[in-house]
């Protein structure tokens, strides 16, 4: 009679003996109820992994996050705001938009895009766009020309703004989802951060971050215009 620990590594072998080791692992398979030949799944009904997002297309316009907007007046001028947001997959970008619903007075934008730290940008942007657009007209997209390829990862998303300022699609305060990538100071929970701010001159280029710079937490519903990425 043949046993088991005669063939310890050979489940072909041990089933034909009439048994298996007790140290063996079968793999079933589902549709069968039976061992699988050879001990392994075919390489046609291995797992795959599904990314969660179907895919980027070029020419259409995406929100950085998934979120609740309202519309309102962005916070300040001659400041920086900065949010994390996270690519799923590799895209390549055409620009950065926002959307103007009630219009500035000699006003523009600026932006960019940092690698992220460690829970802060950091760094030179990687892309940038120095130059400005208006947001002088009602009902209308302001895109900043940006061309660049970020890869899967977390990224931080910068802006500043001048003039008398409009109303944009901005962040509203019922979103969380920013707040649980970056936190908030002080152990706050009373509200969420939809980002940070520091003071910083419109006229003057988006800086190199140290990652040392004192951030302030923007509690305020729609301050922060949401950034749409254009492909």
């Amino acid at each position: 009679m043949a046993y088991p620990e005669d063939y310890p590594d050979d489940l072909t072998k041990a089933k034909a003996s009439g048994y298996l080791h007790k140290h063996m692992i079968v793999l079933v398979d589902p549709a069968t109820g039976l061992p699988y030949a050879g001990g392994l799944p075919p390489a046609s009904t291995a797992d795959t992994v599904v990314p969660d997002h179907p895919g980027v297309i070029a020419g259409r316009a995406y929100p950085s996050i998934r979120t609740a907007t309202a519309s309102a007046a962005v916070g300040a001028i001659d400041t920086l705001y900065v949010m994390p947001f996270r690519v799923p997959l590799t895209i390549t970008l055409t620009g950065l938009g926002i959307r103007v619903t009630t219009a500035g007075t000699a006003s523009n934008w600026k932006g960019g895009i940092y690698r992220n730290g460690v829970g802060t940008p950091t760094g030179a942007p990687l892309a940038v766009n120095n130059t400005g657009i208006a947001t002088v007209t009602t009902g209308a997209d302001a895109v900043l020309p940006l061309a660049t390829t970020l890869v899967a990862g977390w990224y931080w998303i910068a802006q500043k703004h001048n003039g008398t300022l409009p109303q944009t699609t901005g962040l509203a305060a019922s979103n969380w989802d920013i707040q649980a990538a970056m936190g908030r100071t002080a152990n706050s929970l009373n509200g969420s951060a939809l980002g940070k701010s520091m003071a910083h001159a419109y006229a003057t280029d988006l800086p190199t971050l140290t990652g040392g710079e004192a951030w302030s937490d923007v509690i305020t519903s729609g301050a922060i215009p949401l950034v749409f990425l254009l492909t």
